[in-house]
This record gives structure tokens, C-alpha cells and sequence, in this order.
């Protein structure tokens, strides 16, 4: 039994689930599921005990527009009327309108966050998407180094990764992006960007390919 629900209670939600997500019998097997039903089931397992805190990783992928439809309305209802926190990661740019805060994330980096409205207004587009695109030409665009000497990047100097080190033949530093260095006197120098050296990785993954094909071979 779930903590704090009768079973009545967890009878009655698992009846609305079951019909609001339209779910197979629940005599169904998860491994027999089609992939578009198991996301839903997976939605309706987090949803049962009405959690205070609600984590969604991509809900409506794939799924039909009627039903992304009903599941925002129903988690903004949550949110509304039981005080459910929701946070939700999603591609489906436009349907964020609906939130109360949005955060823009590429590359591992927080471009943007701030209520639908005011990012509207702040970047002066019609809609999040437009928002999400300006915010990723920004992102892309390169930025000077300060008019400040810049250090030199070694061992000795500045710890950086070993996987970052130009020598290494793995990777290769270039200007711009990623990477920021904090001199002493508080000037910090625009970020690194990190280029990959595609010919190494391809002889590495052909080399693992071979190792792994080699014990087969007679």
C-alpha cells in the first residue's frame, strides 16, 4: 500500500490514470507494451501517490497532440490547485508558455531562465522558439579575448584536464567558448571552445571495433 492512501483511494487513481493516459488493461505486462505505452505507464506510476515534487523527463515525447494536450492541463492543474511542484525537461519549446519560470540549457549551459512573458519581452520575439534560437546564435557567436596578455595554457601554469591538453592528440584547444580562465586580478578571459580531432576518435573506435570482432575470427 502506498504510504498515506487507502486502497480505495489507490484503486480510484489508478481508474483515472488508466483512462486519462488511455493505458492498456492493467493486467498488461510492461515488457509486452508498445513504445509509446510504456512512457505513459511510467507517467502514471510517478503520478499515483500525488507527490509534492514532480521531476518529467520529456512526458509527451511522441505522444498524440489531444493527450499532450490533457497532461499539461492536468499538471497544471496540480500545480494550481495541490501546490505540486513540477519541473519538466522537454523539446517541445512552445508548450513551456505554460510554465511559471523556463530555462534555456545547451551544451550543458544555462543560456536563459526567467518567466515565458518577460523572456519574450527581453529578447522581443513572438514566440519561446524564436527566443530559443536567438539565445543559440548568441551562444555561438565569438566573443574577443579582454585586451589582456593571454596565459600560457600548460601543466605548469593552469591545471587543466588531460583530456583538454592540445598534445595529448586527442583534442585540441581554439579560442573562444567553454573553458573560462580567472586571472588573479579578477579579469577573466573569455571561454575556450574544444574542437574535436574526428581522425583520432574514428581510429580509436576501429582499433575497439577489432579487438573486440578479434576472438571470433578463426
Amino acid at each position: 500500500m502506498i504510504y498515506g492512501m487507502s486502497h480505495e483511494a489507490i484503486e480510484t487513481k489508478i481508474k483515472f490514470l488508466s483512462t486519462f493516459l488511455d493505458l492498456p488493461p492493467i493486467s498488461s505486462l510492461i515488457q509486452n507494451l508498445s513504445g509509446g505505452q510504456k512512457p505513459r505507464v511510467s507517467l502514471a506510476v510517478v503520478m499515483i501517490h500525488n507527490p509534492a515534487l514532480l521531476i518529467l523527463d520529456e512526458p509527451t515525447v511522441g505522444l498524440d497532440p489531444l493527450l499532450r494536450q490533457r497532461i499539461w492541463e492536468h499538471l497544471v492543474e496540480i500545480s494550481r490547485t495541490r501546490g505540486t511542484t513540477i519541473v519538466i525537461s522537454t523539446h517541445y519549446i512552445e508548450e513551456c508558455n505554460r510554465c511559471d519560470k523556463v530555462g534555456f540549457m545547451r551544451s550543458g549551459q544555462l543560456l536563459a531562465e526567467d518567466a515565458p512573458s518577460t523572456l519574450l519581452t527581453v529578447y522581443n520575439c513572438p514566440s519561446l522558439e524564436e527566443v530559443a534560437l536567438q539565445l543559440c546564435r548568441l551562444d555561438e557567436k565569438d566573443v574577443p579575448f579582454l585586451n589582456t596578455p593571454q596565459p600560457d595554457i600548460t601543466r605548469n601554469s593552469i591545471k587543466l584536464p588531460e583530456w583538454i591538453l592540445p598534445d595529448e592528440g586527442v583534442v585540441k584547444a581554439k579560442s573562444f567558448r567553454r573553458l573560462s580562465i580567472t586571472l588573479q586580478d579578477n579579469v577573466v578571459l573569455s571561454p575556450m571552445n574544444v574542437e574535436t580531432n574526428h581522425s583520432s576518435i574514428i581510429q580509436a573506435l576501429v582499433v575497439k571495433a577489432w579487438r573486440r570482432r578479434k576472438p571470433d575470427w578463426k
